[in-house]
C-alpha cells in the first residue's frame, strides 16, 4: 500500500507570508492619511471655485464686485444669501449641501475653525477680489498671503 504524504507549509514560509501581509497594511495604512488630506484639499478647492464662479457671474452681470461679504472677511451664509441677479435668484445656493457653515460661517473641509475669506479689492488681485481658507493649520493670521498649506484663489494651481 501506498503511503500519501501531505504536504504542510513550514513555520519559516508561516512567518513569511505574515510578514509580507504586516508590510503591506503598514504601507497601507501609513496612505490613508495623505489621501484623507487630498480628498479634503479637493472639496475645500471645489467649494472654492464655486465662489469664485459666483462672484464672476455676479459681476459680469452687476459690473463690479461686492466690497464685503461678511464680517472680519470671513464669508457666511447670509452674505451668500444676498449675492443676487438682477432677475432675484441666487448665484449660490448658500443652502447647497456642498457648503459646511459653523455658526452661519463658510468653513473649508479642513476644520470648523478654518473659515474662507474674501476681500475685494484684493491685495493680490488689485482688479477683482480675493478668496483664500486658512488651510490644515488654521492659520490666517489676518493677511491674505497666507501659509503654503492655504488654499487661495490667486493660485490657480489647482
Amino acid at each position: 500500500m501506498k503511503r500519501i504524504h501531505k504536504s504542510n507549509f513550514s513555520l519559516i514560509e508561516l512567518l513569511v507570508v505574515v510578514g509580507i501581509m504586516a508590510l503591506l497594511s503598514g504601507m497601507i495604512f501609513m496612505a490613508v492619511p495623505a489621501i484623507k488630506k487630498k480628498s479634503r484639499d479637493n472639496a475645500s478647492k471645489a467649494m472654492m471655485m464655486s465662489l469664485v464662479d459666483a462672484l464672476e457671474q455676479y459681476y459680469s452681470e452687476w459690473g463690479f464686485y461686492p466690497d464685503s461679504l461678511g464680517s472680519s472677511n470671513r464669508i457666511s451664509k447670509t452674505s451668500l444669501e444676498t449675492l443676487k441677479s438682477q432677475n432675484g435668484e441666487n448665484y449660490i445656493q448658500a443652502d447647497s449641501g456642498d457648503m459646511r457653515y459653523v455658526s452661519g460661517f463658510l468653513v473649508d473641509y479642513h476644520s470648523d475653525d478654518n473659515y474662507f475669506y474674501y476681500e475685494s479689492p484684493g491685495v493680490i488681485n488689485t482688479e477683482g477680489f480675493d478668496i483664500w481658507s486658512a488651510g490644515a493649520d488654521g492659520n490666517n493670521e489676518g493677511n491674505t498671503l497666507g501659509t503654503n498649506d492655504d488654499i487661495k484663489s490667486w493660485d490657480r494651481n489647482y
